[in-house]
């Protein structure tokens, strides 16, 4: 399960349907219906009540949402918090020329 998952999960059920989540996120409605199939294949359960022209989330797809929502805002925060974090330096990567001794 990747971030890209949940964030698909909540713009479906904020725009109301697949459509309209599809132009939010900037990909097709069937990407969007792909991410979210693979999500439910994931997690084993059904997320949406799906119609053809509205979404709307099951029981389990309301605990989900809630998670997803609190999972998404963390990682935001993370992302616009981490340039006040003190900077750790990144190993240098090792440049090794030839077969390995």
């Amino acid at each position: 399960m990747e971030l890209r998952h949940l964030r698909c999960l909540v713009a479906i059920v904020d725009a109301g349907g697949f459509t309209d989540a599809a132009i939010d996120l900037g990909l097709s409605q069937a990407a969007v219906s792909r991410t979210l199939g693979s999500l439910e294949d994931f997690l084993g359960v059904r997320l949406l009540h799906r119609t053809s022209r509205s979404a709307s989330p099951t029981t389990a797809g309301v605990h989900v949402l809630a998670r997803a929502r609190k999972v998404l805002a963390e990682a935001d925060n993370l992302i616009r918090t981490l340039p006040l974090a003190p900077e750790v330096p990144l190993p240098a990567p090792s440049r090794r020329i030839g077969p390995r001794p």
